[in-house]
């Protein structure tokens, strides 16, 4: 059995965070970290050139490394069972930890609602990837969400046409009010532009988690930086923009349902063949390559809350 001042559970960018900050606060205290994964990027290289600007480089490290100069305790594991009162994990190596304090750190999962083969729940390095690949050859897609990381998908597509549903009056109604996002629809509804190069880096940090990770386990949050480098581009010349406010996804029907619905005239966009056909609240069909559903994330906390008691709110006893 292993004992610690503080287990930080998790592999992402708040577990790092976390490790880097506790050791400046404290620099004898016994630090282990568990995690599923052990490959990230870090910064390396670091100068600082003025005030503002700094130079550095990103390099793909095992986590083992990235922690060595802190004297931290990596396990490469995944917690089965956790006993609050007594402040013990239990692996799934057999191993036990004890410690003082803990920090959880699991992240969270895409909210998926209706599951499909042509539906992809943005969450992490990997299902961009998996965007950009199906994006390819894609005409038409269907955006789901309205908030970051739903607000930046529609601005980064390029050559595609784009259907984005929402269940405001207004877009991006997370971070304006529906003035501020009249304001901000046409650079939206233009998207993106080629960025010049700064001479200025951003001071902020960038964690991501390597490639090779193992089936099944997820891969850490985008972040803020993740449109910075996407690349994700459809099969047109062009790119078109349509927002249909005030619906929700209400599931996907067949065909000849979609069909139906074009000889009634009760939907615009559910004309010719496609391979995907998905219903919103209001009745209407469309029909797409493919659905982005963007609705955010939920908490990994399951084992938590199965192991200990929940009140109101979410915070524990």
């Amino acid at each position: 059995m292993a004992s610690c001042t503080y287990v930080i559970v998790g592999g992402g960018v708040a577990a790092v965070s976390c490790v880097e900050e506790l050791r400046t606060i404290d620099d004898r205290a016994r630090i282990i970290v568990v995690s599923s994964s052990q490959l990230v990027k870090t910064v390396v290289n670091q100068q600082k050139i003025g005030q503002l600007t700094e130079l550095f480089d990103i390099a793909e490290q095992p986590v083992t490394n990235v922690f060595a100069d802190l004297d931290v305790t990596f396990v490469r594991a995944t917690v089965t069972h956790w006993n609050w009162k007594d402040k013990e994990l239990l692996l799934d190596n057999d191993q036990r930890i004890t410690y003082d304090k803990l920090c959880i750190a699991t992240g969270g999962r895409p909210k998926t609602n209706f599951r499909h083969a042509l539906s992809i729940s943005i969450r992490d390095t990997e299902t961009v990837d998996r965007l950009r690949t199906q994006i390819k050859d894609a005409k038409r897609v269907l955006v789901i969400g309205n908030g970051g990381i739903a607000t930046e998908i529609v601005h980064e597509l390029k050559n595609v046409e784009i259907i984005w549903a929402i269940r405001h009056a207004s877009i991006s109604a997370t971070f304006f009010d529906e003035g501020a996002a009249e304001f901000f629809k046409p650079m939206l509804i233009y998207g993106y532009k080629k960025r010049q190069l700064s001479s200025t880096k951003p001071k902020r940090y960038r964690f991501t988690v390597d490639n090779e990770k193992e089936n099944g386990v997820m891969g850490c949050a985008l972040g803020p930086e993740w449109a910075s480098t996407a690349n994700i581009s459809g099969s047109l010349s062009d790119r078109r923009v349509y927002v249909i406010y005030k619906v929700e996804l209400k599931g996907f029907v067949s065909q000849d349902t979609a069909h139906n619905a074009v000889q009634q005239d009760s939907s615009r966009f559910s004309s010719g063949t496609w391979p995907l056909y998905v219903e919103l609240t209001n009745g209407e069909i469309i029909g797409c390559d493919f659905m982005i559903e963007a609705t955010g994330v939920q908490p990994n906390s399951d084992l938590w809350a199965r192991d200990c008691h929940l009140v109101s709110f979410g915070y524990f006893q």
